[in-house]
């Protein structure tokens, strides 16, 4: 009797359909031992392109973009795969990043001060130095909306103050923060397309690169963030975030830019300092406040 294929009907004329390539289905498929084979399968597939991906992205700068646009995609894992793949290492990862500051910091005024965890013990100068900080470009039009709805909640909860909210804030907005980081790489794909016009490329292929580089940004913080807890890198930790992130990610940038685009040393150099303050401009005015506003509307 013909066997046909429990997928797509086709004859089978070997362990697998030569239509849609399922195997040939047996009954040793039905037991427990099949299924815990198919999850170790899964986790083989997974480390053989994931590792070789990972492997690319830290010690070839660019190598992965550059396959990629050039139609050789079977060996790594898609971009946006590997991407959503370490941002969920960055959202587990312990925290070090400026993408997320704390509630103090994100409102200005007699708010802040009210906020601040040490608000009942502060002097007379302390309280006007914060109230003088004028928060982030965003504070101006979200300070008040917030103060307004904090006046609105404790309306049916007294017993609510502003320190308590700030705690709730912050316990969301890490989260928030880190989830939200792929928002940076369509604007960042957009200055690479403008930066870059006379390749005249598809929007399509900077962002591929703006993926890559924002995955390798993320993977740096989470080794800095890593390496703070070791005792003798905490001595140097203001120089290893301050010197550190900005020295290695233009290095590396530099490189990648150089591989992927064909560009001259000093064009990579340029094209990658330009990168790097669009990331900084990205993060300080549209990322803060859209991170802000959704922390408070969804804590």
């Amino acid at each position: 009797m013909t066997e046909t294929c429990r997928q797509c009907s086709a004859e089978l004329i070997g362990p697998y359909c030569h239509v849609c390539g399922q195997k040939r289905f047996v009954d040793a498929d039905r037991r427990l031992g099949h299924l815990l084979g198919q999850f170790f399968e899964a986790l083989t597939s997974l480390d053989s392109r994931f590792w070789r991906s990972l492997r690319a992205l830290t010690l070839q700068p660019g190598v992965l973009s550059a396959e990629y646009l050039a139609g050789r995609r079977q060996s790594f894992m898609p971009p946006i795969t590997l991407f959503l793949l370490v941002n969920l290492l960055f959202f587990l990862a312990p925290p070090l990043t400026d993408f997320d500051l704390s509630f103090v910091d994100q409102v200005s005024g007699d708010l802040a001060v009210r906020a601040h965890p040490r608000a009942d013990t502060l002097s007379l100068e302390e309280k006007a130095r914060i109230a003088d900080y004028s928060g982030q470009p965003h504070s101006r039009w979200t300070t008040p909306w917030v103060e307004r709805r904090i006046a609105e909640m404790r309306a049916d909860d007294p017993a609510l103050t502003v320190r308590s909210y700030a705690e709730d804030y912050e316990r969301s907005s890490s989260n928030i923060s880190k989830l939200l980081i792929i928002l940076h790489v369509p604007l960042l794909a957009a200055a690479m397309a403008l930066i870059l016009v006379r390749q005249r490329r598809y929007y399509a292929e900077h962002f591929v690169v703006s993926l890559h580089m924002m995955a390798f940004m993320m993977l740096l913080m989470i080794a800095i963030g890593l390496a703070l807890h070791v005792e003798l890198v905490k001595r140097y930790a203001q120089t290893a975030i301050g010197i550190g992130i900005p020295a290695v990610a233009g290095v590396y940038l530099s490189q990648a830019l150089w591989r992927i685009y064909a560009l001259r040393w000093w064009e990579a150099v340029f094209v990658a300092l330009v990168w790097l303050v669009a990331l900084m401009l990205i993060n300080v005015y549209p990322y803060r406040a859209i991170q802000f506003v959704l922390a408070n509307v969804l804590m």
